[in-house]
């Protein structure tokens, strides 16, 4: 089943950026987010939600090998997607990891869409996101439609490709 997981992931944001249908994964009640401010002081409300076809929570750390492995993945998405209307944060829950840190690591990755620290845990919560690096996908209307992992590999080059070229 981990082997799938890049397949319905790229499904999920292809689906609602064609405006059919993807199967409900997680939840059928739609999540009402907060208002998310980001490291720049921009504000984010469920109504930026509704405006987009999906929006991509990506949980990441600074200090996770993991995560850190697949940024340039969750960057070659947001580019693909965010022409399609699908938007993305970076979501940083580390405590540990300060404003400063954060921004220079998101500039040396070249991560352009908004980064948001979530010291608290409450948006975590809210999408039951529970490790990085972890991907949340909301539809326009706020359901929760895929939850996991970015894909099947953390390498690249044994990532299984005959679920990923079926969506190119």
């Amino acid at each position: 089943m981990k082997r799938l997981t890049t397949f319905f992931l790229s499904l999920t944001l292809g689906l609602l950026t064609s405006g059919l249908q993807a199967q409900k994964v997680a939840t059928l009640t739609p999540v009402s987010l907060p208002t998310l401010t980001d490291l720049n002081g921009k504000r984010f409300d469920a109504s930026g939600v509704a405006s987009h076809k999906a929006t991509v929570f990506f949980y990441g750390s600074t200090q996770c090998p993991i995560s850190n492995i697949y940024t340039p993945r969750l960057v070659e998405l947001a580019t693909q997607f965010g022409k399609q209307g699908v938007q993305f944060f970076f979501v940083d829950a580390n405590r540990e990891d300060s404003p400063t840190t954060l921004r220079a690591y998101l500039t040396k990755r070249n991560i352009a869409f908004p980064a948001i620290k979530d010291d608290s845990l409450a948006l975590a919560n809210l999408l039951s996101a529970t490790h990085t690096p972890q991907v949340v996908v909301l539809d326009s209307a706020g359901l929760v439609r895929y939850r996991g992992n970015v894909d099947d590999n953390q390498d690249r080059t044994k990532r299984s490709e005959e679920h990923t070229s079926e969506l190119q």
